[in-house]
């Protein structure tokens, strides 16, 4: 049986993702109602499935409309629409608390996100699953001297709320999933890799290496590296505890390859440290740089970096590839050197699979994206 009927509402920061999300699930579902229904016999797993298609036929799913009410304090509640009915139903609550596209800091988009979790309880839905690929404070995963670990905190603010499921992308460290407790929130913990190898494939040169900017990056490079049958080579990067976001000393570990280098993270933020990985990639002889990370946060002034990275004949930085779990501004998906890959379709399979008690295993092969046809082609792709 179905988990219960299907919903969607989006906070602020994650409007313009749902309407995604909801489009991609809709042809999935019904391109696979088309599949089920011409087979003779069906599993038990494919009558779920085909359930949950004829219940779509009947309603049509789209997003559920909730107005966030400010008052002139600067306290704000969320308040569904009348009409709206989530009474035993399953809901999926859509929000990138990391948005370049509102004026909304991370700690407001939280804060909504627990307010409408609230009102999604007290009208009674049956459960509450958050959808967000980004999760913040994920840097803050160990204690330095007497600083408290943020990430830990969060994870047990979104527990205490009462949220059943989180769905999330790359976290910064695998340790993160021990800071929820799994008897009270199941995470899905997805990767942007399958979409990333996806791209990559035809488009790096037969010589080319995978490297990891740091020592925490290795066990992902090492996967591309593994998958796309390419060698490794590793930078080993000292930060400086005395003056924040400051990175001491950079050395490359291995021999780089003279022909071209894919440097692989989970984010970007200053762009500074992958900056200095590109320079002394540079010095070596490297000719061609690509970096791809699931998160591009590009905060302060590391779009004006990675102009003057391009501009440079001397630079071998060619190209950054992120993903929409970010959303930017039109002027950074126009530059010549970001690429920004779709990863909507990848998740409304996840959602799919959910509610219709399905496996989300087969989104960690890292060739599912043909496979599953989930490959959606980037529109600022030069």
């Amino acid at each position: 049986m179905l988990r219960g009927e299907f919903h969607i509402f989006a906070c602020r920061g994650g409007e313009a993702y749902a309407q995604k999300l909801v489009f991609h699930l809709r042809d999935l579902v019904k391109e696979r109602g088309k599949e089920l229904l011409r087979k003779d016999s069906l599993t038990l797993q494919e009558r779920r499935e085909l359930e949950f298609y004829e219940n779509l036929r009947e309603q049509d799913i789209g997003l559920g409309k909730a107005t966030v009410v400010h008052f002139l304090d600067d306290e704000m509640n969320v308040q569904l629409d009348k009409y709206e009915n989530v009474r035993d139903k399953d809901v999926f609550l859509v929000q990138c608390p990391y948005n370049t596209t509102d004026d909304l800091t991370i700690s407001q988009h939280l804060l909504e996100t627990f307010l409408f979790l609230d009102s999604l309880r007290r009208a009674k839905a049956r459960s509450v699953t958050l959808i967000s690929l980004y999760f913040p404070y994920g840097r803050g995963d160990k204690q330095h001297a007497k600083d408290g670990v943020p990430a830990s905190l969060l994870a047990n603010l979104v527990t205490m709320a009462g949220m059943d499921n989180v769905v999330t992308m790359d976290l910064h460290a695998d340790q993160i999933l021990g800071f929820f407790d799994p008897t009270k929130v199941r995470v899905e913990h997805l990767h942007a890799s399958p979409l990333m190898i996806h791209f990559l494939q035809g488009r790096i040169s037969e010589g080319a290496k995978m490297g990891a900017p740091d020592t925490g990056a290795a066990k992902r490079t090492q996967f591309y590296a593994r998958h796309l049958e390419k060698p490794m080579l590793m930078a080993y990067k000292r930060r400086s505890y005395e003056r924040k976001h400051t990175v001491d000393e950079t050395r490359i570990l291995g021999l780089p390859g003279k022909e071209e280098v894919v440097v692989v993270d989970d984010l970007v933020s200053s762009g500074r440290s992958v900056a200095k990985v590109i320079e002394r990639l540079a010095e070596k002889g490297t000719k061609r740089v690509v970096a791809v990370c699931s998160h591009p946060l590009l905060t302060g002034d590391a779009v004006e970096l990675f102009d003057k990275l391009y501009e440079d004949k001397k630079n071998p930085f060619q190209l950054l590839v992120g993903t929409d779990a970010i959303p930017h501004h039109k002027e950074v998906l126009g530059k010549p050197w970001y690429v920004e890959l779709d990863t909507s379709r990848f998740i409304a399979k996840a959602v799919f699979e959910m509610h219709t008690s399905g496996s989300l295993t087969k989104l960690h092969d890292p060739f599912c994206v043909q496979r599953l046809g989930l490959w959606v082609p980037p529109k600022n792709l030069c």
